[in-house]
């Protein structure tokens, strides 16, 4: 898992990691050196400062000598001057002395440098102070002063026999730190040495991962491309990275399937233009024959049509005439339809007439059925009239005579009405009947009618056929005429697609060959 997480890094990133790993390497080895220098730098200090140590305990030691020395010649000379210049002196070996011992512990020597300045301190301040009285008294008497020496040489002594431990001390130190610095400076050249040797091991070995991780897949993208330009298209990189050496195999890999694709489908493709091609080739020889045999049938066509143009044009007269005789039939049966219209139109208002007779004799019907009631009613009335007459006695004699000539006229009036109800009964039966006959006629007439329109309808289809028949005659003996020129423009059509069929042949036969090398090209290259 991790080699392919390493492979599939893109080579900036991998040659990145080996500069920074490299970086990394030189500034580790920076700073193990500059901690070593450091650290060297620290000891040669320390060494430094035991150096300035010794030299500053000598310089206490000596000083210590020379304030002696200042009080002998104070003690010796007999010059006041000369005595006044050796205490200036002393005052200054003095304050060096101080000054020495100062600075020997101000280079922070520690341990037993410490306790050694400790320990000679007491003499240090002993020895001055007898110093310093001496030298007050030798300046003023000389001889006093060498009096009191041996109080001086006391304290002379004292800080003669501790003084050299100081120097025993710093030399302790002086040798602790060359140990020191010696060993520090082994320490980092070890260290050193080891951190170059493992930086240079994991270069190495990042350096190798690296060239290892673009070399081989390169050597197999060589190899499959070595072979493709020797026409084997049968190779595959199959590297699965996603660095950019896996993307160029990929995009390799796609575009071999792709030519082999190609290929395959050009072979195929030419296999079938050579099957085509002779195809073609046999499908050109029967065109050439049937053209052939056009050109001849064409010249028999030709004659043929110039007939049957004859023929079409005494049809085309015939045509003609019949139309004549058809029109004149056309409008005597106009005529009669007109005739039988008008015959419809009598008859039909014959009919309206007699109904509206046998409506009127109907009313009048109703007219006599209501003088009959009122007959009726005033025979009634005159029986009444004549009872009451009766009743009346000799009073209604006049009232009874009155009475019968009503009823009398009232039988008159019933009699007349039944005879004009026979009469108006009679007349509405002749008018049903005279109703019923000219419904009959108007039938009769109105089917008359529909024939002649039928007959005028059919007159007038073959009128209309006639004339597109005498129309199409005319036609056909024009076109009969344009097919003699085209059967004869078609024979030399046909001449000429037989020139035109020899020199397909002739491409068809190119076409081949040219299919046949192309299939020799593809058949260089194996896929």
């Amino acid at each position: 898992m991790a080699m392919t997480r390493w492979a599939d890094l893109r080579l900036g990133t991998k040659l990145t990691t080996l500069v920074a790993v490299g970086a990394a390497a030189t500034l580790a080895m920076g700073g193990i050196a500059a901690a070593a220098l450091s650290s060297v730098g620290t000891q040669v200090d320390a060494l430094a400062a035991t150096n300035s140590a010794t030299q500053h305990a000598l310089q206490a030691d000596m000083m210590h000598d020379a304030v002696r020395g200042d009080l002998l010649r104070m003690i010796v000379t007999a010059d006041a001057g000369e005595r006044q210049k050796a205490a200036q002196e002393m005052a200054e070996h003095r304050k060096a002395l101080t000054d020495a011992l100062a600075a020997v512990g101000a280079d922070h020597l520690g341990g037993g440098v410490d306790q050694a300045l400790r320990r000679v301190q007491p003499d240090v301040d002993a020895y001055l102070a007898a110093a310093t009285t001496s030298s007050d008294v030798a300046v003023r008497d000389p001889q006093a002063a060498l009096a009191g020496y041996d109080d001086f040489q006391k304290a002379f002594s004292a800080l003669e026999d501790s003084m050299p431990t100081i120097g025993d001390a710093v030399d302790e130190r002086v040798t602790a730190a060359t140990s020191d610095v010696a060993a520090q400076r082994r320490s980092a050249g070890l260290l050193l040495t080891a951190s170059g040797v493992l930086g240079l091991a994991v270069l190495t070995a990042l350096g190798v991962a690296v060239t290892r991780s673009v070399t081989r897949p390169l050597r197999r993208v060589t190899d499959v491309v070595t072979a493709l330009a020797d026409g084997d298209l049968t190779g595959s990189c199959d590297l699965a990275r996603r660095d950019e050496l896996g993307v160029t195999a990929d995009a390799l890999d796609r575009a071999l399937v792709a030519l082999r694709r190609v290929l395959s489908g050009v072979a195929a493709q030419s296999d079938a233009v050579a099957s085509a091609s002779e195809q073609l080739r046999g499908t050109t020889a029967q065109i050439a024959a049937a053209s052939e045999e056009t050109s001849a049938q064409s010249s028999a066509v030709a004659g043929a049509v110039e007939e049957v143009s004859s023929g079409v044009q005494t049809v085309a007269a015939g045509a003609g005439e019949m139309g004549d005789a058809i029109r004149e039939i056309a409008r005597s049966t106009e005529e009669a339809t007109r005739v039988a219209g008008s015959a419809v139109a009598a008859a039909t208002a014959a009919t309206e007439t007699v109904t509206g007779l046998g409506e009127a004799s109907r009313q009048i019907g109703d007219v006599v059925k209501v003088i009959t009631s009122i007959a009726e009613q005033t025979n009634l009335l005159a029986l009444n009239a004549t009872i009451e007459a009766a009743r009346a006695g000799e009073a209604g004699k006049g009232f009874a005579v009155v009475a019968a000539e009503v009823k009398e006229l009232a039988r008159a009036t019933a009699a007349a009405t039944e005879d004009v109800a026979r009469r108006v009964e009679t007349i509405q039966q002749g008018a049903s009947g005279a109703v019923d006959a000219i419904t009959g006629i108007s039938d009769v007439i109105a089917e008359i009618s529909d024939h002649q329109s039928t007959i005028a309808a059919a007159v007038e289809e073959q009128t209309a056929t006639t004339q597109e028949m005498s129309r199409s005659a005319g036609e056909a003996a024009g076109g009969a005429g344009r097919i003699a020129a085209t059967a004869s423009t078609m024979s030399g059509t046909a001449s000429s697609t037989s020139r035109a069929l020899g020199e397909a042949r002739t491409a068809v036969d190119d076409l081949a060959g040219r299919a046949a090398a192309l299939r020799r090209e593809v058949a260089a290259f194996r896929f």
